[in-house]
C-alpha cells in the first residue's frame, strides 16, 4: 500500500485530503491505523484493485463509500482509425494547438466535467470540481510535458483536449471535454479522438487514459475508437468533518 499526501486538495477543496493506494497483494490486516482509529485527514480516498472486495467490505465498516470504478485505459496507435460512421463528420471538425489557455481554464471552472465524482459528491460544492480540474490542467501545462488544443466544427469551438508526452513513444490524453450547450450535438468522439491523431502524428505508438463509471457513453467512446482496458481500481472515498 503506498500514501501519497495531496497538500494541493487544500487550495481547491479546502480540505486535508490523502490517497492510499492499495496493491493486488495487500492482505486486511495491512489496512493502516490512521484508517480505523483516527487520522489526521479531513478527506481520504482509497483505491483498491478490482476483484479485491474483502478490502471494499472492510473500509465500509470503516464508514467508507464508494464512489466510482477507475478505468485505466490504453490504445495501440498503429491501428489507429476513426470508425466509419464517424468520418462523414470529419470534414466539418478540426482541431488547433492554443498558447492563451486562460479561455480554456476558464471553460473548465465553469463546470463541464459534470460526472466528476467531486462534481457528484454532496459535500463539496459544484464549482469546486471545475476549480480543481483547471487547477490540474494548467499545473501539467506548466510542467512543460502537456499541450493544450480546441476542437473547432467550421469556425466554432467546440470542446478541447489536453496531450501529455509519457515518452517518446507513449502520450496521456489528460483530460478532453466538450464546452456548454455541445454536449448534445453528438460531438464527443472528436474530442477523444484528436488525442489520439495528434499523438500518432508525433510518432507516439501507445496513448493511455483514465475514466470514470460515472460516465459511461465516454467509456462506451473510447472502446468504440480503440481503447482497451488495462487496469479498473474501485474508488472508496470518506469525510471526516
Amino acid at each position: 500500500m503506498i500514501k501519497i499526501e495531496q497538500p494541493w486538495e487544500k487550495r481547491n477543496l479546502g480540505v486535508r485530503s490523502a490517497e492510499y493506494r492499495f496493491e493486488s497483494n495487500d492482505a486486511t490486516g495491512d489496512i493502516p491505523k490512521e484508517l480505523t482509529e483516527g487520522t489526521p485527514y479531513d478527506y481520504i480516498q482509497c483505491r483498491i484493485p478490482a476483484g479485491r472486495m474483502d478490502l471494499v467490505y472492510c473500509l465500509q465498516k470503516e464508514q467508507f463509500r464508494f464512489a466510482e470504478t477507475s478505468l485505466d485505459l490504453s490504445a495501440d496507435l498503429r491501428r489507429l482509425q476513426l470508425p466509419k460512421i464517424y468520418q462523414t463528420f470529419e470534414k466539418e471538425l478540426d482541431y488547433y494547438k492554443i498558447d492563451d489557455r486562460e479561455a480554456v481554464y476558464e471553460r473548465i471552472r465553469q463546470g463541464i466535467f459534470d460526472t466528476d465524482r467531486i462534481y457528484l459528491d454532496p459535500a463539496f460544492q459544484k464549482e469546486q470540481s471545475g476549480i480543481r480540474y483547471a487547477n490540474w490542467c494548467r499545473q501539467e501545462v506548466e510542467a512543460g510535458t502537456t499541450q493544450v488544443y480546441e476542437v473547432f466544427c467550421k469556425e466554432n469551438k467546440i470542446g478541447f483536449f489536453a496531450l501529455k508526452e509519457h515518452s517518446a513513444k507513449e502520450a496521456d490524453s489528460l483530460l478532453a471535454g466538450l464546452y456548454e450547450k455541445q454536449t448534445a450535438m453528438g460531438w464527443g468522439f472528436a474530442v477523444l479522438y484528436y488525442p489520439m491523431l495528434q499523438a500518432k502524428l508525433e510518432g507516439k505508438r501507445r496513448i493511455v487514459t483514465t475514466v470514470s463509471s460515472n460516465n459511461p457513453d465516454s467509456v462506451r467512446m473510447h472502446l468504440r475508437l480503440g481503447y482497451e482496458i488495462r487496469n479498473l481500481n474501485y474508488i472508496l472515498i470518506r469525510h471526516n468533518r
